[in-house]
């Protein structure tokens, strides 16, 4: 998670976004730690420097769609053609955004051992793999500047 840095001169409280000097990371997951079916364990964060642009892209492509839920990979229905042809949207969307980047760390639950490394407690292992995918992110963009 990142605390952006907000200049003094520009922020407004109806323009959140505007004078936000450091990238926004949002964090998701994919899989259940404690499930014994999900063989693996995937935590992602987006960091973008300008989330009200990439957010007003994807928006224009749920819009066009009528389409509001969270966009999930399986489940009953699976993916259909709407699903996979907004998926790809707003993957273009992504790839053509400047200030932006995925980074992600996946967990083979079969070679992880939860009980030896972290005592069976799921809130360290889901804690200390965001902390180590945080300081991935951290670490490249220090170099950066």
């Amino acid at each position: 998670m990142a605390f952006p840095i907000i200049s003094r001169k520009s922020a407004s409280p109806l323009e959140p976004w505007q004078g936000i000097e450091t990238p926004v990371y949002f964090l998701d997951e994919s899989g259940l730690l404690n499930n014994a079916h999900d063989r693996y364990f995937g935590l992602g964060i987006l960091s973008c420097e300008r989330p009200q642009a990439l957010y007003k892209e994807i928006r224009k492509i749920r819009s066009r769609n009528s389409f509001y839920t969270e966009i999930k990979w399986g489940g009953k229905k699976g993916m259909g053609r709407l699903k996979f042809n907004i998926c790809r949207e707003i993957y273009r969307v992504f790839n053509n955004s400047t200030g932006v980047s995925f980074t992600s760390l996946i967990i083979d639950k079969k070679v992880m051992d939860f009980q030896t490394y972290f005592r069976g407690n799921l809130w360290n292992v889901y804690k200390s793999f965001t902390i180590a995918l945080l300081k991935m992110i951290i670490g490249s963009n220090s170099k950066k500047s």
